[in-house]
């Protein structure tokens, strides 16, 4: 069994550059986001946009579900491989909850197995 790694970002991190390698990567195959500034999170997803290999995304994170489904609709409507999206902690609301149901319905593949 392979071990997972992981990064760990901390106050101050370029969270831009970061999404922009993962984002480019095309071994990554799994995405934990916990406990990150909104605009972390907006940095991070601009980019991470382009990845086509994670198979995984799980956001455990108190911000609005608004800045969370922003920035995850062009990565879910993208990314073919995604099998696993779990939100946690997320207050989505009624309008997070619709963009998400859009963005999922949208995508081209439908490769999801699991939504939480």
């Amino acid at each position: 069994e392979e071990e997972q790694k992981g990064f760990v970002i901390r106050e101050g991190d370029d969270c831009g550059w970061l999404g922009y390698f993962i984002g480019r990567n095309k071994y990554v195959q799994h995405l934990s986001i916990q406990r990150m500034p909104e605009e972390q999170i907006r940095a991070l997803m601009k980019e991470v946009k382009d990845n086509r290999s994670i198979q995984c995304v799980r956001i455990s994170n108190k911000v609005r579900g608004d800045v969370i489904i922003d920035s995850l609709a062009p990565f879910i409507l993208h990314n073919g491989n995604l099998k696993e999206l779990c939100v946690w902690s997320v207050d989505l609301g009624l309008d997070g909850a619709h963009s998400l149901a859009e963005a999922l319905k949208k995508r081209e593949e439908k490769t999801m197995t699991r939504l939480s």
